[in-house]
């Protein structure tokens, strides 16, 4: 009996045993899951990051370079004493003579004065100067024969607003204007300072030179 009591006693140990080493295996099994878990979270947020940052600087460089082909000079418009700019390449003919005129409306009047720069005096390579410095954002040389070296050629037929003429006035002598629209052209004349002429009138039809467009 005693020997009987002892088998009986040692399957129910057996019995209690199984579900034991069962459920410690499944534990183990998830564990082994869970830690897997773990590594690739953190390869994927060791990863990640660094590709994301990488993908968003390609963006904006690429940004940016097409941004710089698109403004390689630019137009500023004069509105209640303040400068806003606009995209050169893009604006029309109708935009820029409008720039033009209300540029003039400023200057109108301003005397000739030869090497001059400001409204109390300005001669003609010094009015281009500042016209193209204040309108379009464009750098041009102080004189006449080295702004006539700037840009392209352009046919007399084909001036476009913005364009710089030049003419022949002496042996000598170059002056250079702005073209506008419909033959007409502002500068800084020697004898009336700043005003508008038309290329049709007889003297700067004979002295009339090159077009040339920046």
């Amino acid at each position: 009996m005693i020997i009987m009591g002892k088998k009986l006693q040692i399957n129910m140990q057996e019995r209690k045993l199984v579900p034991y080493y069962r459920k410690t295996a499944v534990e183990n099994k998830k564990m082994k899951s869970i830690s897997w878990n773990c590594i690739v979270n953190c390869i994927t947020k060791a990863l990640i990051p660094p590709c994301g940052v990488l993908v968003l600087l390609l963006i904006c460089l690429s940004f940016l370079i097409l941004n710089g082909c698109g403004r390689r000079h630019e137009i500023v418009s004069i509105r209640a004493g303040q400068y806003k700019v606009y995209s050169y390449q893009n604006s029309g003919n109708r935009a820029k003579v409008s720039l033009l005129k209300k540029h003039f409306s400023r200057w109108q009047g301003t005397k000739y004065r030869n090497g001059g720069m400001s409204h109390s005096g300005i001669d003609c390579s010094g009015f281009s100067v500042v016209t193209y410095r204040d309108l379009f954002g464009i750098k041009l040389p102080r004189t006449t024969t080295k702004q006539a070296e700037r840009g392209r050629a352009v046919s007399k037929s084909g001036l476009r607003a913005g364009d710089l003429v030049f003419f022949k006035t002496g042996r000598y002598q170059k002056h250079v204007g702005i073209y506008m629209e419909k033959g007409r052209f502002v500068h800084a004349s020697t004898s009336r300072g700043v005003m508008i002429s038309n290329l049709k009138d007889r003297y700067w039809r004979k002295s009339y030179w090159k077009g040339r467009r920046l």
